[in-house]
C-alpha cells in the first residue's frame, strides 16, 4: 500500500462497500419477489394489513409474478361477518409502477379478472354486506386530511373482465294493498315463479337479480379519487346476461357514474338479439324508499321476441 495514499484507499473501501451494499439489496429484492419464499411472505404482509379492515374473513391465494411491475394472484375471497360471500375471484392479474405504491397510490395499468362474483345483499334493516364487511372507522372529526393513505386514490387505466357475475339480492314483500288470503296468494305466486327468483330467509323475503357471464374491456375505472366526485365505470365493449327481466347484451358501450345513493347511466349503444339502441337515466335508492329508475331507451330496432317477457 506504499504507492497509495490513504485517501485513495477510503475511497476504495468505501466505493466497495457500496457496491457490496447494492448486490445485498439487489439480492433481498430478488428473494422477496423472484422466490416462491419472498412471494409467500408478501402475501402474509398483504393479509396481516389488509385483514384489520375486512369484518369477516379474507383469503388471498398464491402470489405469481415479480412484484416489482406486475402481479397475478391466484384467487381472492371475502365473506361478511354472517359468512356469506361478498366477493370471489380466479386468478387476478395488476400491472403498476411501484413509484406509485410509494406514494401511496393504487394507479393500475391493467388489471384482469378471470370469473370474478360480487354478491351484493341489501338486509331487511337496510345494511348492505359489503358495508358490514368493511365496516369502516365509523365519523371522524371535520379535520382537513394533509396526507393521502392507501385506499384514497383507486383508478385503473385499463380493466378486462372475464366470465364475470354480479348478484343483488333485496328485500321483497308484497304489495300492501293486499290482504288475508289475496297476500297469501301472491306470496305464493311469488316463490313458485319459473321468471322471478324469490325465497324465504330468516329476515322475511327476498328477490334475487343475476348477471351473468359479464365479458367487459375498460378503459378507466375509478373507485375513488380525492379530486373526483364519486366512482366511475366505463366500457368500451360488454356483453351480458340478465336474469329478471332476461336479456342478453352484447356488443354494448357504456359509462356509469355512482355518487352516494344515486347511479347515472349512460348507455351510448347495446345490442340485443334482434334490437339495438342506446339508453340514459338514473337509479336512486336509500332513504328507507324502494328503488326508484328514471332511464329513457331508445331503439334503433327492436324485436317483439326481446320483450316477449312483458306479457
Amino acid at each position: 500500500m506504499a504507492g497509495m495514499s490513504r485517501r485513495r484507499f477510503v475511497a476504495l473501501v468505501s466505493g466497495l462497500s457500496l457496491v457490496a451494499l447494492g448486490l445485498v439489496a439487489g439480492l433481498v429484492v430478488v428473494l422477496v419477489t423472484q422466490t416462491p419464499y419472498g412471494r409467500d411472505k408478501v402475501r402474509d404482509i398483504v393479509e396481516s394489513r389488509l385483514r384489520p379492515n375486512v369484518k369477516g374473513k379474507l383469503y388471498v391465494g398464491k402470489i405469481r409474478g415479480g412484484l416489482l411491475g406486475g402481479v397475478i394472484i391466484d384467487s381472492l375471497e371475502i365473506r361478511d361477518p354472517d359468512d356469506s360471500l361478498v366477493l370471489a375471484s380466479g386468478p387476478i392479474t395488476l400491472d403498476y409502477d411501484p413509484r406509485d405504491l410509494i406514494d401511496k397510490r393504487v394507479l393500475l395499468s391493467h388489471a384482469e379478472l378471470v370469473r370474478p362474483v360480487f354478491y351484493a345483499r341489501r338486509h331487511e334493516n337496510g345494511d348492505w354486506n359489503f358495508r358490514r364487511a368493511f365496516p369502516g372507522k365509523g365519523k371522524k372529526p371535520n379535520v382537513p386530511k394533509v396526507d393521502r393513505g392507501f385506499g384514497d386514490f383507486i383508478v385503473a387505466d385499463s380493466v378486462t373482465i372475464k366470465d364475470g357475475s354480479f348478484i343483488l339480492t333485496m328485500p321483497w314483500h308484497p304489495s300492501d294493498t293486499l290482504h288475508g288470503a289475496k297476500r297469501d296468494s301472491a306470496v305464493h305466486a311469488a316463490l313458485s315463479s319459473k321468471d322471478h327468483e324469490v325465497r324465504r330467509t330468516r329476515e322475511g323475503y327476498a328477490k334475487t337479480y343475476r348477471w351473468t357471464g359479464i365479458d367487459l374491456e375498460s378503459p378507466y375505472v375509478r373507485i375513488a379519487d380525492p379530486d373526483s366526485a364519486g366512482q366511475l365505470y366505463t366500457a368500451n365493449t360488454m356483453s351480458v346476461r340478465e336474469s329478471d327481466p332476461p336479456f342478453l347484451f352484447t356488443n354494448t358501450t357504456a359509462a356509469a357514474r355512482v355518487h352516494g345513493d344515486s347511479l347515472w347511466l349512460n348507455v351510448q349503444h347495446f345490442d340485443l338479439p334482434g334490437s339495438s339502441g342506446n339508453a340514459k337515466g338514473k337509479v336512486v335508492w336509500g332513504s328507507d324508499l324502494p328503488v326508484r329508475y328514471n332511464i329513457d331507451v331508445e331503439a334503433d330496432t327492436i324485436s317483439l321476441a326481446d320483450v316477449a317477457w312483458v306479457y
